[in-house]
């Protein structure tokens, strides 16, 4: 079941069901939501969002549309894959040469070393400390 990531930018938390499981979106919050929920609640990727306007009770026919189309356009979509970063840390890292070299020699830290140097770059550098 694939997802999209929805942020709430109403001023208001939001609440609404789909196929038996409730979904919140409190305002400010990023919320992951199956994409056939946020189809049901919302329109999502439809081109006729009327019907879901009426059901959602933010317009009572099709006279209330623009404001319910405006109420819809302080909600965000994203549809992508979440990641989650490592914090940064203040070691530099490890660098482990390949070599026959003990292995006290082979986990020695080296602080010169950028993070994410060139090959070129770190080829030299590392060649350059171990003579």
């Amino acid at each position: 079941m694939s997802s999209v990531f929805v942020r709430n930018n109403s001023g208001l938390d939001f609440a609404d069901r789909y196929d038996g499981q409730d979904y919140e979106f409190p305002q400010g919050q990023l919320v992951e939501c199956p994409i056939e929920a946020a189809t049901h609640i919302f329109g999502y990727g439809l081109a006729d969002k009327n019907p879901n306007m009426i059901r959602l009770g933010w317009a009572a026919n099709s006279g209330g549309l623009k404001d319910a189309y405006a109420r819809l356009d302080k909600f965000e979509f994203l549809q992508g894959v979440m990641q989650v970063m490592e914090p940064a840390t203040e070691n530099p890292p490890v660098v482990k040469p390949e070599s026959d070299e003990d292995e006290v020699t082979q986990t020695r830290r080296i602080p010169e070393v950028a993070v994410n140097p060139s090959g070129a770059s770190l080829l030299s550098k590392i060649s350059s400390l171990a003579g």
